[in-house]
């Protein structure tokens, strides 16, 4: 009896558990990757580009959004390598987000990362935003702008361009070097599934306990 009670102690833990990935699983990570198609100091045309990015999926639309055009301050972080050059963004990072519009024959989802803090210089200049935009030509892919595109499907959307701003975008030095994606897609969460597994066979285990007579009858004894 004594064991059957720490069991269900262990059961309640579980859900509580698998009640909390839950909530987590509003942060979500993504990776992307793709090919520079311009150059500029180090980097070349045909370099490859691999990143990824956060995001918080509860964070409404930021305040003067419409159904249109909507602002999503909601990136936790981002990361960008290509070759031995990186950058990384932290939250708060002056406005970091994602951008989405429902045009008719204008769709747009978009990662502005600004501020990325990078490794090194780049022809002489500090990277000073990187991010991509996938435009949707049909209209189809975005049905409303306040609401966040959760699994941005590279297919769904007609064309794409990555970017890295370089320097002061004020300034006669500034730079922008492009890049066209051929991956994106989100980083699975196994713990959730993992978890809830575990839950439910401990759930069944329970239920023979709390059964014996029952087991016993339908074995003949």
């Amino acid at each position: 009896m004594t064991s059957f009670k720490f069991l269900q102690r262990i059961c309640a833990a579980l859900a509580m558990s698998v009640c909390t990935f839950c909530v987590q699983a509003a942060i979500i990570t993504y990776n992307f990757g793709g090919t520079l198609t311009s150059s500029f100091g180090s980097l070349n045309s045909g370099d490859a580009v691999s990143g990824s990015y956060t995001v918080d999926t509860s964070v409404l639309a930021a305040g003067g959004s419409t159904s249109s055009f909507s602002v999503f301050n909601n990136l936790q972080g981002a990361s960008l390598t290509i070759g031995s050059f990186s950058a990384t963004i932290g939250p708060g990072s002056a406005l970091p987000e994602i951008q989405q519009d429902d045009v008719a024959g204008a769709d747009r989802y978009a990662l502005v990362g600004r501020n990325p803090v990078g490794s090194s210089q780049i022809g002489g200049l500090d990277i000073s935003a990187f991010g991509f935009r996938l435009d949707d030509s049909s209209g189809t892919a975005i049905s409303d702008a306040l609401t966040l595109l959760t699994n941005p499907v590279l297919s769904n959307f007609t064309s794409n361009t990555f970017f890295i701003f370089l320097g002061d975008p004020t300034s006669v030095s500034f730079q922008v070097v492009f890049g066209s994606l051929d991956a994106l897609f989100a980083v699975p969460e196994p713990a959730p599934l993992a978890l809830l597994g575990f839950g439910l066979a401990g759930l069944g285990f329970s239920r023979r306990k709390q059964s014996p007579i029952s087991a016993g009858t339908h074995c003949g004894a």
